[in-house]
């Protein structure tokens, strides 16, 4: 089905050099997620960082590698090293 994943199935998505601002496809391609399924995530509250500008969405990268690092959970105070 071609079209329902950005990503290519051994695709290798390093998280050094991101942008500040992530673009939806980008989160996607990360996550290896449907961009659909990332846009409706990110408007849940479900992927950290979401913010609309005008009419585009971005993640905020500072919020969004946290969350990943620690396994699907934003980090508190109490549980940063």
């Amino acid at each position: 089905m071609s079209g329902s994943n950005d990503t290519e199935p051994n695709e290798v998505v390093t998280l050094s050099g991101l942008p500040p601002m992530l673009e939806v496809g980008e989160v996607s391609r990360i996550l290896r997620m449907n961009r659909n399924t990332v846009y409706e995530a990110g408007k849940r509250g479900e992927i950290p960082g979401y913010i609309r500008i005008c009419n585009s969405v971005r993640f905020v990268r500072d919020v969004l590698i946290p969350w990943l690092k620690g396994g699907g959970r934003v980090p508190t105070p109490d549980t940063q090293p």
